[in-house]
Protein backbone atom coordinates (compact mmCIF):
# COMPACT_ATOMS: atom_id res chain seq x y z
CA UNK A 1 0.00 0.00 0.00
CA UNK A 2 1.88 3.49 -0.99
CA UNK A 3 0.52 7.06 0.00
CA UNK A 4 1.06 10.07 -1.53
CA UNK A 5 2.18 13.20 0.37
CA UNK A 6 1.27 16.81 -1.46
CA UNK A 7 2.68 19.85 0.58
CA UNK A 8 2.77 23.49 -0.46
CA UNK A 9 5.82 25.15 0.32
CA UNK A 10 5.19 29.06 -0.42
CA UNK A 11 7.93 31.63 0.26
CA UNK A 12 7.10 35.17 -0.27
CA UNK A 13 9.35 37.94 -0.43
CA UNK A 14 8.64 41.64 -1.44
CA UNK A 15 10.80 43.66 -3.05
CA UNK A 16 10.13 47.08 -2.85
CA UNK A 17 10.79 49.97 -5.03
CA UNK A 18 9.81 53.60 -6.59
CA UNK A 19 9.83 52.64 -9.86
CA UNK A 20 7.57 51.89 -12.81
CA UNK A 21 8.11 48.54 -14.94
CA UNK A 22 7.28 48.84 -18.65
CA UNK A 23 4.21 46.34 -19.64
CA UNK A 24 5.90 43.61 -21.84
CA UNK A 25 8.20 43.45 -19.15
CA UNK A 26 6.13 43.58 -15.57
CA UNK A 27 5.79 39.23 -14.93
CA UNK A 28 8.41 37.32 -15.22
CA UNK A 29 8.19 33.82 -14.59
CA UNK A 30 11.35 31.57 -13.92
CA UNK A 31 10.36 27.53 -13.93
CA UNK A 32 13.17 25.67 -12.31
CA UNK A 33 13.61 21.59 -13.91
CA UNK A 34 11.76 19.28 -11.58
CA UNK A 35 14.38 18.07 -9.03
CA UNK A 36 13.57 14.89 -8.44
CA UNK A 37 15.23 12.34 -5.56
CA UNK A 38 15.46 8.60 -5.01
CA UNK A 39 15.68 7.28 -1.83
CA UNK A 40 15.76 3.79 -0.41
CA UNK A 41 15.16 2.32 2.98
CA UNK A 42 15.30 -0.16 5.17
CA UNK A 43 12.18 -1.58 6.12
CA UNK A 44 13.20 -2.81 9.78
CA UNK A 45 15.32 0.59 10.20
CA UNK A 46 13.86 3.68 8.52
CA UNK A 47 15.62 6.60 8.52
CA UNK A 48 14.62 9.79 10.53
CA UNK A 49 13.60 12.61 7.36
CA UNK A 50 11.75 9.40 6.01
CA UNK A 51 7.54 10.32 5.80
CA UNK A 52 6.32 7.50 8.30
CA UNK A 53 4.78 4.55 6.81
CA UNK A 54 1.08 3.46 8.33
CA UNK A 55 0.06 0.21 8.75
CA UNK A 56 0.41 -1.90 5.53
CA UNK A 57 2.51 1.00 3.99
CA UNK A 58 5.35 -0.38 1.38
CA UNK A 59 6.58 3.13 0.31
CA UNK A 60 5.72 6.95 -0.26
CA UNK A 61 5.74 9.71 -2.75
CA UNK A 62 6.43 13.07 -1.86
CA UNK A 63 5.74 16.29 -3.79
CA UNK A 64 6.52 19.62 -3.25
CA UNK A 65 4.90 22.51 -5.34
CA UNK A 66 6.85 25.99 -4.40
CA UNK A 67 6.28 29.48 -5.15
CA UNK A 68 8.24 32.21 -4.21
CA UNK A 69 6.71 35.93 -5.45
CA UNK A 70 8.71 39.22 -5.64
CA UNK A 71 7.24 42.40 -5.94
CA UNK A 72 8.64 45.83 -7.04
CA UNK A 73 6.11 48.68 -6.29
CA UNK A 74 5.54 52.23 -6.47
CA UNK A 75 4.87 54.15 -3.90
CA UNK A 76 2.44 56.95 -4.51
CA UNK A 77 1.79 58.13 -1.11
CA UNK A 78 2.62 58.53 2.38
CA UNK A 79 1.40 60.23 5.79
CA UNK A 80 2.20 59.58 9.22
CA UNK A 81 -0.16 59.88 11.76
CA UNK A 82 -0.20 59.13 15.27
CA UNK A 83 2.93 57.75 15.36
CA UNK A 84 1.86 55.26 12.09
CA UNK A 85 2.83 54.93 8.82
CA UNK A 86 0.55 55.08 5.89
CA UNK A 87 1.37 54.08 2.63
CA UNK A 88 -0.51 53.86 -0.90
CA UNK A 89 1.69 52.01 -3.41
CA UNK A 90 0.99 50.64 -6.91
CA UNK A 91 2.29 47.17 -8.58
CA UNK A 92 5.01 47.99 -11.16
CA UNK A 93 6.06 44.10 -11.56
CA UNK A 94 6.04 40.63 -10.34
CA UNK A 95 8.95 38.11 -10.74
CA UNK A 96 7.67 34.32 -9.43
CA UNK A 97 9.80 31.65 -8.93
CA UNK A 98 8.69 28.14 -9.07
CA UNK A 99 9.95 24.58 -8.07
CA UNK A 100 8.87 21.48 -7.76
CA UNK A 101 11.11 18.42 -5.89
CA UNK A 102 9.87 14.91 -6.00
CA UNK A 103 10.93 12.52 -3.64
CA UNK A 104 10.51 8.70 -4.28
CA UNK A 105 11.08 6.21 -1.12
CA UNK A 106 11.03 2.84 -1.89
CA UNK A 107 12.47 -0.22 0.74
CA UNK A 108 15.67 -1.79 -0.54
CA UNK A 109 14.06 -4.99 -1.66
CA UNK A 110 11.15 -3.15 -3.43
CA UNK A 111 9.55 -4.71 -6.56
CA UNK A 112 9.33 -3.75 -9.80
CA UNK A 113 5.71 -3.04 -9.15
CA UNK A 114 5.94 -0.87 -6.68
CA UNK A 115 8.97 1.30 -7.90
CA UNK A 116 6.93 1.77 -11.42
CA UNK A 117 3.49 2.81 -8.95
CA UNK A 118 5.69 5.60 -7.47
CA UNK A 119 7.41 6.55 -10.84
CA UNK A 120 3.74 7.18 -11.73
CA UNK A 121 3.07 9.73 -8.94
CA UNK A 122 6.17 11.56 -9.79
CA UNK A 123 4.92 11.80 -13.93
CA UNK A 124 1.87 12.69 -12.82
CA UNK A 125 3.32 15.70 -10.49
CA UNK A 126 5.68 16.75 -13.19
CA UNK A 127 2.49 16.64 -15.85
CA UNK A 128 0.89 19.17 -14.12
CA UNK A 129 4.03 21.27 -13.34
CA UNK A 130 4.43 21.29 -17.13
CA UNK A 131 2.39 24.32 -17.58
CA UNK A 132 2.70 25.84 -14.44
CA UNK A 133 4.56 29.03 -15.92
CA UNK A 134 1.93 29.92 -18.07
CA UNK A 135 -0.75 29.70 -14.88
CA UNK A 136 1.60 31.72 -12.76
CA UNK A 137 2.10 34.34 -15.25
CA UNK A 138 -1.92 34.57 -16.30
CA UNK A 139 -2.38 34.63 -12.77
CA UNK A 140 0.61 37.64 -11.62
CA UNK A 141 -0.59 39.80 -14.82
CA UNK A 142 -3.99 41.07 -12.75
CA UNK A 143 -2.45 42.58 -10.33
CA UNK A 144 0.50 45.09 -12.51
CA UNK A 145 -0.96 48.24 -12.20
CA UNK A 146 -3.29 47.93 -9.27
CA UNK A 147 -3.40 50.04 -6.22
CA UNK A 148 -3.19 48.67 -2.63
CA UNK A 149 -2.89 50.74 0.85
CA UNK A 150 -1.49 49.72 4.21
CA UNK A 151 -0.20 50.85 7.13
CA UNK A 152 2.59 50.03 9.75
CA UNK A 153 5.34 51.42 12.05
CA UNK A 154 7.23 52.38 8.94
CA UNK A 155 7.16 53.32 5.19
CA UNK A 156 8.48 49.89 4.18
CA UNK A 157 6.64 48.21 6.73
CA UNK A 158 2.98 49.82 5.40
CA UNK A 159 4.18 49.08 2.00
CA UNK A 160 4.42 45.36 3.04
CA UNK A 161 1.31 45.13 5.19
CA UNK A 162 -0.04 46.45 2.05
CA UNK A 163 0.78 43.54 -0.50
CA UNK A 164 0.33 40.80 2.45
CA UNK A 165 -3.11 39.90 1.05
CA UNK A 166 -1.89 40.25 -2.96
CA UNK A 167 0.96 37.58 -1.91
CA UNK A 168 -1.33 35.44 -0.22
CA UNK A 169 -4.35 35.18 -3.39
CA UNK A 170 -1.14 34.70 -5.81
CA UNK A 171 0.33 32.39 -4.43
CA UNK A 172 -3.07 30.53 -3.22
CA UNK A 173 -4.76 30.70 -6.95
CA UNK A 174 -1.52 29.37 -8.12
CA UNK A 175 -1.45 26.10 -5.80
CA UNK A 176 -5.26 25.53 -6.14
CA UNK A 177 -4.67 24.89 -10.00
CA UNK A 178 -1.45 23.43 -9.74
CA UNK A 179 -1.33 21.29 -6.63
CA UNK A 180 -4.73 21.19 -5.99
CA UNK A 181 -5.27 18.69 -9.60
CA UNK A 182 -2.23 16.85 -9.13
CA UNK A 183 -3.26 15.92 -5.49
CA UNK A 184 -6.48 14.93 -7.25
CA UNK A 185 -5.48 13.07 -10.06
CA UNK A 186 -2.78 11.44 -7.85
CA UNK A 187 -5.66 9.89 -5.31
CA UNK A 188 -7.79 8.53 -8.51
CA UNK A 189 -4.37 7.16 -9.40
CA UNK A 190 -4.39 4.93 -6.47
CA UNK A 191 -7.94 4.57 -6.51
CA UNK A 192 -8.25 2.65 -9.81
CA UNK A 193 -4.46 0.75 -9.01
CA UNK A 194 -5.80 0.23 -5.41
CA UNK A 195 -2.22 1.45 -4.18
CA UNK A 196 -0.40 -0.60 -7.04
CA UNK A 197 -1.77 -3.70 -6.30
CA UNK A 198 -4.12 -3.65 -9.43
CA UNK A 199 -2.09 -5.16 -12.46
CA UNK A 200 -4.60 -5.88 -14.57
CA UNK A 201 -4.72 -1.91 -15.83
CA UNK A 202 -0.59 -0.61 -16.77
CA UNK A 203 0.85 2.18 -14.93
CA UNK A 204 0.07 4.63 -18.27
CA UNK A 205 -3.17 3.87 -18.84
CA UNK A 206 -3.89 4.36 -15.24
CA UNK A 207 -1.80 7.93 -15.07
CA UNK A 208 -4.13 8.92 -18.52
CA UNK A 209 -7.50 7.87 -17.07
CA UNK A 210 -6.59 9.63 -13.37
CA UNK A 211 -5.49 12.91 -15.62
CA UNK A 212 -8.42 13.13 -17.73
CA UNK A 213 -10.79 12.55 -14.60
CA UNK A 214 -8.85 15.23 -12.55
CA UNK A 215 -9.52 17.80 -15.35
CA UNK A 216 -12.79 16.89 -15.82
CA UNK A 217 -13.35 17.23 -12.21
CA UNK A 218 -11.81 20.41 -12.12
CA UNK A 219 -14.07 21.93 -15.22
CA UNK A 220 -17.06 21.01 -13.27
CA UNK A 221 -16.44 23.11 -9.76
Amino acid sequence: MMRRIHKAAIVLLILLAASSTHAADAVKVNKAPPAIEHRSFNRAHPPADMPPLEGEEAAVTKSVFGIESEFSVEVLSQNNRNGKTFAKIKVAGVTVNLTLRVTIWVPQDAPKTIIDHEEGHRQISEYFYKDADKVARNIAQKYIGQTYQGEGTDADAASRAALDKVLDDLSQGYMAQIQGISVKANEIFDEITVHGRNQKISVEKAMKQSIDRAKKEKEKK
